[in-house]
């Protein structure tokens, strides 16, 4: 038998040349009192029963990383509003016409135990999706836009960390295949069949 071993995130991660954003001040608070209010709001989920601490830590990541290419695009699609997590299941840029999602994890220097953790993705991906990690409360670092096919092949489902989402979710670790960006026009020509920039 053929035992697989683990690939290591700070490895992965190595390979990889990104483009690292900013959050002001301003933005870090809001996105910090909203992951609060939501983690709150989701509470008598069923899948949101885990430590209330770690459930806002985890909406206020995926915030940042949301801001992150909000400032990189230069394009406000932000949805800011709270309700069922029913009512959410779009892709993170649709509002400017995208289907392509945002997956933020946390890099291992930036969790208090130094936890080494991948970008969990559907087990039936249905868009692309851009990868980023967060380096501290206010740095998001965009490795790029992984492929549909990719998320498929380059997934694992034993890099879940919580067995109860393993029948969802599966833990994307080749990031060195995900195609960089710097700005909307290069984004859509990656994700876009047979797009072209009309300035060109």
């Amino acid at each position: 038998m053929i035992i697989k071993t683990k690939p290591s995130f700070i490895e992965e991660y190595a390979k990889t040349s990104g483009i690292i954003t900013e959050i002001s001040e301003a933005d870090v608070r809001k996105a910090r009192d909203w992951s609060i209010a939501v983690a709150e709001a989701k509470a008598p989920e069923a899948h949101q029963k885990a430590d209330p601490r770690k459930r806002s830590e985890r909406f206020f990541t995926g915030m940042l990383g949301e801001l992150a290419i909000s400032y990189l695009l230069e394009k406000d699609f932000i949805d800011w509003s709270i309700g069922p997590s029913a009512q959410y299941k779009k892709a993170d840029l649709s509002g400017i016409g995208l289907n392509v999602g945002i997956k933020t994890v946390r890099h291992p220097d930036d969790h208090p135990q130094g936890k080494e953790a991948f970008p969990l993705v559907s087990q039936n991906p249905k868009c692309p999706e851009i990868i980023n990690i967060k380096l501290s409360a206010n740095k998001i670092d965009t490795i790029g836009v992984v492929g549909v096919e990719h998320l498929k092949t380059e997934s694992r489902i034993d890099l879940v960390n919580d067995t109860r989402a393993r029948t969802r979710k599966t833990g994307f670790h080749n990031l060195s295949v995900a195609n960089p960006f710097k700005f909307l026009e290069e984004l859509k020509s990656l994700v876009l069949p047979d797009y072209w920039p009309i300035d060109w």
